[in-house]
């Protein structure tokens, strides 16, 4: 303190030589008598920070509005600061600088960053303010009115530009940026311009307390080191630290350079809950004695915390939560999810307690100060229950040296020993170590925090949880933290073993511990205790050997009775001299399970007997019993109750939630089935809709092991899984999306197995059905009801299996007489050694076949004939059942299948097959999928209408197609053994997102049992077929994307020249899950066409010269070879009139190809004559034998003559007389519009005389564009 005043007392003798000066000051409250302005500048009375006047003015679009200060004299001073008030409330675009001259205005110099020390984003915006300066002025309004809360300060240092020197000058300028004027913004309002000179510098030291600060409550009673950063251009003078002790002041503690920037002070001890306040000042070495003061700081030491410590957070504790953004932790009961309560009740810190965390966050929790000055090689423990995106969002623990200035990750770096720590190295919404993802249920962490921490009197740690912006889980909560140092005895129980989650109530059970030695010594001797629920506790003391420091070893406690329904277990240890008790205790729970008889029924209407619910790990999904009442999943099979994953609410994501039955007491039952009725509506949709589903398992040794209960294909099942490889559930199979098959189609089903896999097992059996779905879409749920164990009579017999024609195929050629094969199963208790089997086609009248051998219960027969039967043609049912005296279940008896007769069309080259789609249906079947493909007029957004009017088969003829498709269009069977060279076309129109959906081709010879795929990509043997080589659905070529109309695509069928089975053909279209809203895929005009081997056709005939008068004219005709044969030789007739002309012989070098085109003119003119006569061309004898397709040889046409008279006066009234000839008015040919006969139009009818009259069209209007 003495020093301070002394320095006052230097400062007052030195201010005549040094004091800093306002060599100019404006208020605008007297006269405004140190500025000049443009005219737009004025007073403004309404907003001021001093009264009552600031100057303001608005942005003018023609020239700039300037303020300007008078000039001022610095000589003798180098430091110049100039200070103001103001608002700029103006357009981001436009131009509020501020200039200086150093010569009495005749030049001007910008102000930039380099001379601004205010707080705005100065230089970052041009070096110019706008309304865009400070979020105060509310940037993104333009309308906004400032008020006098808007001031703000500016400081530029100016000595650089204006020092030391005799006529300087400040002026603000203000310009439009982008010509639209002032655009609605309010203005510049400037006020208390302050220049300030001195001969020294004049600004401040800087003092931050980068290293240290005590505040709050510290857990240490001194001495205390205080460090400050003091930084200044001239150097520091002195710094002092001014103090209180409990209110009284203290000698003053003097900073020292402790190097560089870093000063440093101490204070002397303290007692117990003393409080210390200080304030520092710092001096500079400038000459004008510049000063700075850190605001007044208080702490209250305290005697600090003892060791060992620990916090089960259920009262008030020294900790502090601080958040940045997003959730906050807090300390109560946790209520959400997975992490839902306590460790040790009833409070834990938690993450956002009662809802999942936010997006975004950044939140903290912070310890108090830990002193480790005399307690090195401490050990920190804790227990943790999270569930957060895993690789996502987590939490780690940091740790400061320097209350809390800077903070580090507490890893395992250094060799520190630890457990359960982080689980992942670097988590994305932090780039740092972090446990992540579900911890399934409460866990321990523990790290040893060695050398680091050794010595140190003032440690912190903080939980850090950061999320990233998608996907929010549970979070995370931690309890029961302890800090310990090494403990010479210290034992606890740290798990229970034994007994597992569930037993047979009324069963022997034994009790497994795992204890752990956490102290420095060897332990040979421990008392252990259990407590069952609040039974007398069962102790033990446990000799079984020596356990090291940090091992663990099991110890088998007496056994017990498992009590029913849910029990609580706890067990400890009782060591002598333990020197931390807080470990000693773990406690757990288990259900008695009932162990119920077979045969079984419940249809859980009366509560709840002997069933089980495990929720999921993170606490999102759980089995209910009750009504459900969620989605399309909302009512019971036999009212009201059914289990129901969670009866109102849709599931939750990362989902493993099982359902246990009761334990069935088994004996040697064979042939036993079960049975349930299920309704589901799981993800459908999504790209990985086949994650979310459900299995049945089954134990037979208490629950130790479980096997899945069936697969897909089970040899006797009913609505027996649907998906073979669940991701989420290690690739078991299951029932997954919906139970009706389609999108949000959820409807009860009856789903039946046998359990002959249990014939031989004589101990207790147990089945769950365990859910799982992934971290994506969630939806309704399953609900199962009615579930029934029934034992086999003594003699059932039943349909197993069939095939027809030595197939499954549901599909064969109409007609084909076909074998028939049927397999039966023993499903009694009792041998079989005759019977009958039976079928029937559409309820015909039944056929049957006596058997007779030996079936063994459980076992099938092999195959039995029996007569073959025609196959109808179109879709029919085929039943097939047994007949048994004494037949105890009839419902097995029988099985039935659609099967379809499809007809065949034999194909040559004088029989093609072509179907437009727009009569009855000739044998296309929709089959598989949706069954969506349709024939009809299409009617969709884009694809609607057709190439031939009106129908067309298409993907849902109306409404967008659906995600997951797997829908064929099969075609009729082909017969192609008389077929060479096909060829395939039809139209098609494809509208569908590109390569996830398409459509493709695929044919099949062995009648649809194998199918392969026609065509490649850009097939050589085909025309616009295929344009993208894989679609990933399918891993097949297809076509994809959107045609935007219709095209015509062919293909080559010489793979199936003379091929002797059917050949069958499907149209599939495949879609992904991804969604769409587009139309799909349409087929028109398909068309099978077979090349005639040797034919010629006549194409054309016509004369040489279109204009024919009477005389010698030449014929020509054009021949083409419509073959595959090259044609060498052929004759060709010229015919007039019905009467041979001549007929020519063409020989050809080298040979006619198929489809060229010759053009031949005859070797004998025509004697033409006036008149119209009919002339044909006629071909035959190609290559010298029998043209196969006589239909195309003769071309026809009718040439007209021009006839003559010599007859004058000429008069005609076309009745008769000279013909007249009409023609083309171009190329002469003879379509035209002029007609001879009666006109018979509206207007012009009749003819002027007699009959005839040449009209353009008689009965119709003339053609467009016309030339006749």
């Amino acid at each position: 303190m003495k020093r301070f005043l002394f320095f006052i007392l230097c400062l007052a003798v030195a201010s005549t030589a040094s004091a800093q000066i306002s060599v100019l000051v404006e208020t605008f409250d007297t006269g405004g008598g140190n500025v000049t302005s443009t005219a737009g500048w004025g007073l403004d009375n309404t907003l001021q920070t001093s009264v009552p006047n600031s100057d303001s003015c608005t942005i003018n679009t023609a020239a700039p509005e300037i303020l300007t200060t008078v000039a001022f004299n610095t000589t003798g001073n180098s430091f110049v600061t100039l200070n103001f008030e103001h608002i700029c409330k103006v357009e981001f675009f436009d131009n509020c600088i501020v200039e200086v001259s150093n010569d009495n205005g005749a030049t001007w110099t910008q102000l930039t960053d380099t001379e601004y020390q205010g707080t705005s984003p100065f230089g970052a915006q041009g070096n110019k303010f706008s309304t865009a300066s400070y979020p105060d002025w509310l940037p993104a309004s333009s309308t906004a009115i400032p008020t006098n809360a808007w001031w703000k300060s500016e400081v530029f240092d100016i000595s650089a530009l204006v020092g030391n020197t005799a006529q300087a000058m400040v002026r603000f300028s203000m310009a439009d940026g982008n010509g639209n004027g002032a655009a609605g913004f309010y203005r510049w309002n400037i006020d208390d311009i302050d220049i300030v000179m001195a001969p020294c510098e004049l600004n401040p030291p800087v003092i931050s307390d980068t290293l240290s600060i005590l505040v709050g409550q510290i857990f240490s009673l001194g001495p205390f080191t205080l460090d400050f950063s003091i930084t200044d251009p001239s150097g520091i003078l002195f710094g002092d630290v001014n103090w209180t002790l409990n209110g009284v002041p203290q000698p003053t503690a003097y900073l020292s350079n402790a190097g560089g920037d870093l000063y440093q002070a101490f204070l002397p001890a303290v007692s117990d809950s003393d409080t210390i306040c200080y304030t520092v000042v710092a001096a500079d070495a400038s000459g004008c004695f510049n000063l700075d003061t850190l605001a007044e700081q208080c702490f209250v030491a305290t005697a600090g915390i003892t060791f060992p410590y620990c916090d089960n957070f259920d009262f008030n504790t020294f900790w502090e939560d601080s958040t940045v953004s997003g959730s906050v932790w807090e300390q109560g009961i946790p209520n959400f999810g997975a992490t839902t309560g306590a460790h040790s009740v009833p409070n834990a810190w938690d993450v956002d307690l009662t809802s999942l965390y936010q997006a975004n966050s950044e939140t903290y929790v912070v310890s108090p100060v830990f002193d480790f000055s005399t307690t090195p090689n401490a050990t920190l423990s804790f227990w943790q229950n999270r569930n957060t995106e895993s690789n996502w969002d987590g939490v780690r623990i940091d740790y400061t040296l320097n209350s809390g200035l800077s903070w580090q990750v507490l890893d395992t770096n250094g060799g520190k020993a630890a457990t359960n720590w982080y689980t992942d190295n670097s988590i994305i919404s932090s780039n740092l170590p972090a446990w992540d993802g579900n911890s399934g249920g409460w866990i321990e962490s523990t790290i040893e925090l060695g050398n680091t921490f050794n010595g140190q009197f003032a440690v912190q740690f903080r939980f850090a949880f950061t999320s990233d912006g998608s996907v929010q889980f549970d979070g995370f909560s931690f309890d029961d933290l302890c800090v310990t140092p090494p403990q010479d005895y210290d034992v606890g129980v740290t798990a229970i073993v034994k007994p597992s989650l569930q037993a047979p109530a009324g069963d022997t059970l034994a009790v497994e511990v795992t204890v752990k030695n956490f102290g420095a010594n060897p332990i040979d001797t421990i008392p252990v205790t259990y407590q069952i629920n609040n039974d007398p506790p069962v102790s033990i003391i446990w000799t079984g050997g020596t356990i090291l420091p940090g091992n663990d070893t099991n110890i088998i406690m007496p056994t017990f009775i498992s009590p029913s329904g849910q029990y609580d277990v706890c067990a400890w240890t009782e060591l002598p001299n333990d020197g931390l008790l807080f470990n000693d205790t773990t406690c757990g729970s288990s259900v008695g399970v009932p162990l119920l008889g077979v045969p079984y029924f419940d249809d859980f209407d009366t509560g709840n007997v002997g069933w089980v619910a495990v929720a999921a790990t993170n606490g999102q999904t759980l089995w209910e019993l009750g009504t459900p009442g969620w989605g399309t999943t909302n009512s019971a099979f036999s009212f009201p109750n059914s289990w129901d994953i969670n009866l109102t609410s849709p599931y939750g994501p990362d989902a493993d939630a099982a359902l246990y039955t009761p334990f069935f007491d088994w004996n040697n039952y064979v042939n036993a089935t079960l049975s349930f009725w299920q309704n589901r509506n799981l993800d459908f949709f999504s790209t990985f809709a086949d994650d979310d589903a459900v299995v049945m398992e089954y134990t037979i040794d208490g629950g130790a092991t479980w096997s899945v209960l069936g697969d897909v294909n089970h040899y006797y099942s009913v609505e027996w899984y649907n998906e073979e490889d669940v991701f989420t559930n290690n690739n078991k199979p299951g029932w997954n999306q919906t139970s009706g098959g389609q999108a949000n189609q959820s409807v009860w089903v009856k789903s039946e197995i046998d359990l002959n896999i249990l014939n031989t097992v004589t101990a207790p059996v147990q089945f769950r059905f365990v859910f799982t779905s992934n971290a994506f879409t969630t939806t309704d749920g399953m609900s199962i009801d009615n579930f029934q164990i029934e034992l086999a009579p003594a003699v059932d017999a039943g349909t197993f299996n069939y095939n027809v024609a030595g197939t499954n195929a549901v599909q064969l050629p109409a007609g084909s007489s076909s074998s028939l094969d049927a397999v039966f199963r023993n499903f009694g208790v009792s041998n079989l050694d005759s019977l009958n089997i039976c079928y029937s086609v559409d309820n015909g009248i039944p056929v049957c076949t006596p058997w007779t051998g030996l079936v063994l219960p459980g076992d099938t027969s092999g195959n039995v004939s029996l007569p073959a039967f025609n196959f109808p043609s179109g879709q029919f049912e085929l039943c097939i059942w047994t007949e048994t005296t004494g037949d105890g279940n009839a419902n097995n008896d029988t099985t039935c299948v659609d099967l379809v007769g499809i007809p065949t069309f034999a194909l040559d080259f004088l029989n093609g097959f072509c179907d437009e789609f727009d009569t009855a249906n000739i044998g296309w079947a929709p089959n598989d999928g949706f069954l969506l493909w349709e024939n009809g007029a299409p009617a969709g957004i884009t694809i609607n209408t057709p190439v031939s009017a009106p129908n067309v088969w298409m993907i849902d003829l109306d409404s967008p197609y659906q995600d997951n498709m797997d829908d064929n269009l099969y075609s009729p069977f082909f017969d192609f053994s008389n077929a060479v060279d096909a060829e395939m076309s039809f139209m098609q129109w494809i509208d569908c997102d590109p390569n996830a959906d398409a459509g493709r081709v695929d044919y099949s010879v062995d009648l649809g049992l194998t199918w392969q795929t026609l065509g490649v990509f850009n097939d050589p043997q085909g025309v616009n077929w295929y344009n993208n080589d894989l679609i990933f659905t399918t891993g097949e070529p297809g076509w994809d994307s959107q045609s935007g109309t219709w095209f015509e695509s062919e293909y080559k069928l010489n793979l199936f020249n003379n091929y002797p089975n059917p050949v069958q053909f499907r149209f599939n279209f495949s879609s992904s899950g991804f969604g769409s809203t587009r139309d799909g895929w349409a087929i028109d005009d398909f068309c099978i066409e077979v090349p005639v081997p040797l034919s010629a056709a006549s194409v054309q005939v016509n004369s040489a010269n279109p204009l024919i008068l009477p005389g010698p004219q030449a014929i020509q005709a054009e021949i083409e070879n419509v073959g595959t044969t090259p044609i060498t030789t052929l004759d060709i007739t010229l015919r007039i009139g019905g009467s041979p002309v001549v007929t020519d012989s063409r020989v050809f070098n080298p040979p006619l190809q198929r489809f060229d085109v010759i053009t031949h003119t005859f070797s004998t003119p025509w004697q033409a004559s006036s008149g119209c006569h009919d002339v044909e061309a006629i071909t035959s004898n190609p290559n010298a034998t029998v043209d196969l397709n006589p239909a195309d040889d003769t071309s026809f046409v009718q040439l007209c003559v021009f006839d003559s008279t010599r007859i004058f006066p000429f008069c005609t009234d076309f009745e008769s007389g000279p013909q007249w000839v009409s023609l083309n008015a171009f190329d002469f040919s003879i379509p035209n519009s002029w007609e001879l006969g009666t006109p018979s139009e509206a207007t012009v009818s009749g003819a002027f005389s007699g009959a005839n009259a040449w009209m353009t069209r008689l009965t119709a209007d003339y053609d467009d564009t016309d030339s006749s």
